[in-house]
């Protein structure tokens, strides 16, 4: 088990910056809720619910950031909460690598410190510069 919602979220940055859907997986509960949005399109917001649309919501997203040599992270903030309560965490990044000029993660975990929903808003140019 997770002991913190930080070491939740070093797990889940390690993953995204290696693609590895499977560790990603590992950071939400079955019954999580993803919701993610490319604010260049006009497309709205895509939600997936439960760990296999949370999968297949996941593989959609990291063929978007193919290259992640350029990632920055721009701001983090992680507050803990009691075992028993809900943390958070929002975290505003960028991947110029990959087109994405800015990008925010906002999570709330459960109180296992998994993620229990997780909204992607990003902006990403039709290609990479």
């Amino acid at each position: 088990m997770t002991e913190s919602a930080k070491m939740m979220w070093d797990r889940y940055l390690e993953g995204l910056c290696s693609t590895d859907t499977d560790m990603l997986l590992q950071c939400y509960e079955p019954t999580a809720t993803l919701r993610i949005s490319n604010l260049a399109t006009a497309s709205g917001i895509s939600t997936y619910t439960g760990i296999e649309q949370v999968a297949e919501g996941i593989k959609t997203f990291l063929k978007c950031i193919k290259d992640m040599s350029s990632f920055t992270m721009h701001s983090e903030l992680v507050e803990e909460a009691a075992i028993g309560d809900r943390s958070h965490i929002f975290v505003s990044w960028s991947c110029a690598s990959s087109g994405i000029s800015e990008a925010t993660d906002t999570i709330i975990t459960s109180n296992q410190f998994k993620i229990l929903s997780h909204c992607i808003s990003y902006f990403q140019s039709s290609s990479p510069t």
